[in-house]
């Protein structure tokens, strides 16, 4: 590819005199100009006077019912402070429950399945603005204990309390790891803890420990079942435009940052008509029987091409499935889905491949959680090609972070 930046014609850029005054927009770059009707001592006053945030009030402000602080002064182990704090913000819980595919299916298995709600006791794991405790409070249940670390917890009280749930539903702050529950024994476990390549941000183990404290024998994990998924994809456009940039980055060589960018994987959204192999299911979770241990893998794959194609990358996904549900609910973060909030992990191949319909990819992949930091994720990838056009072998190390 011809780098779009290798000859720069000045006379292709405006100055922003020439935007602003030659094509009529109406920006006043003029201070000489500027607008008299305040006096200093008013814009002084202005600036200086500033009232707490909404957010920062709330905490104050709110009736503490039904509510159990467990924060102390401990001090968070490394990942843990960065990771809770990105939950206070709202903006990444919009993102969440606007995800109609993630909020909808969790919705559906608590309304349709109100009978394996009605009279239990149910704990929600990492419950955010609780929206997932006011289903079950809804739908039946006799009450739920919702546990959130985050300073959310305290919008989501106030929510709470605006939907007349104040009585079914008790909040607790604090690390699951760390906190002690009114009661022995729970019914029923509730927690959305799925993250990026499905377990991005480890949220998964504090489940599993809620789940050997908490559930009694018989109880019920929604949802408790995950598969993850990998596949082969063309994507010719966009590996140009990551990689072959910076060989020519304003007549200048970047290629030093090559090796670093190749070990980042790309999290968006692949195109269904880009998926040019079959998929092979690289691990199955059972959340009622799986341990820690499980959830750093290693597991061989044969990849199979639908058609005559290139091959640039490897895609990942995963399924989630309520299985315990009397009718089964499930949905899928991959190519043949809906968008989902997670998208999909990409992760681009030392080689460009040249393959025939019906020639096999052969590699193995690793995952296991940093050792720096147990929210980030380290992968490892080998592949070999024995092709017509192509052959290829090699491995490569990814992270997400």
């Amino acid at each position: 590819m011809t780098n779009k930046f290798n000859k720069i014609n000045k006379n292709n850029y405006e100055t922003r005199e020439a935007v602003y005054y030659d094509k009529g927009n109406r920006i006043n770059l003029n201070k000489e100009k500027e607008m008299k009707e305040f006096k200093e001592e008013e814009l002084k006053e202005f600036f200086n006077k500033w009232n707490p945030f909404y957010k920062e009030k709330l905490n104050s402000e709110i009736e503490k019912k039904n509510f159990i602080t467990f924060d102390g002064e401990k001090k968070m182990e490394n990942g843990n402070s960065e990771y809770f704090n990105s939950y206070n913000y709202i903006h990444i819980h919009e993102d969440m429950i606007k995800d109609e595919v993630r909020t909808r299916t969790y919705y559906d298995s608590i309304r349709k399945n109100e009978h394996l709600i009605k009279d239990k006791i149910v704990l929600d794991v990492g419950c955010g603005t609780g929206i997932l405790s006011f289903f079950a409070a809804t739908y039946g249940a006799k009450h739920v204990y919702s546990i959130e670390k985050s300073d959310i917890i305290y919008t989501a009280i106030k929510i709470r309390d605006e939907n007349n749930l104040t009585d079914k539903v008790t909040f607790l702050k604090g690390l699951a790891e760390e906190i002690e529950l009114p009661v022995d024994k729970v019914d029923i476990i509730i927690s959305e803890w799925m993250g990026y390549c499905l377990l991005y941000e480890n949220m998964l183990d504090t489940v599993l420990y809620c789940r050997d404290k908490w559930l009694k024998e018989g109880g019920l994990i929604f949802p408790d079942k995950a598969h993850m998924y990998i596949a082969g994809i063309e994507d010719s456009l966009y590996r140009e435009e990551k990689f072959d940039f910076w060989k020519n980055c304003y007549d200048l060589n970047f290629s030093s940052v090559l090796p670093i960018i190749k070990e980042e994987v790309v999290i968006d959204y692949v195109d269904r008509n880009f998926v040019v192999t079959d998929a092979c299911c690289i691990l199955t979770l059972d959340l009622n029987t799986c341990t820690p241990e499980q959830l750093s893998f290693v597991s061989p794959f044969q990849l199979k091409m639908i058609r005559k194609d290139y091959l640039h990358a490897l895609v990942i996904w995963f399924d989630i499935s309520f299985s315990a549900c009397h009718t089964e609910v499930s949905f899928t973060t991959g190519p043949y889905g809906a968008h989902t909030h997670w998208k999909q992990i990409v992760l681009y191949t030392d080689h460009i491949i040249t393959a025939e319909r019906n020639e096999i990819l052969k590699g193995i992949f690793a995952l296991k959680r940093n050792q720096k930091n147990k929210r980030h994720l380290d992968m490892k990838l080998h592949y070999i090609f024995d092709g017509v056009h192509t052959k290829a072998k090699s491995t490569q190390l990814f992270n997400i972070s």
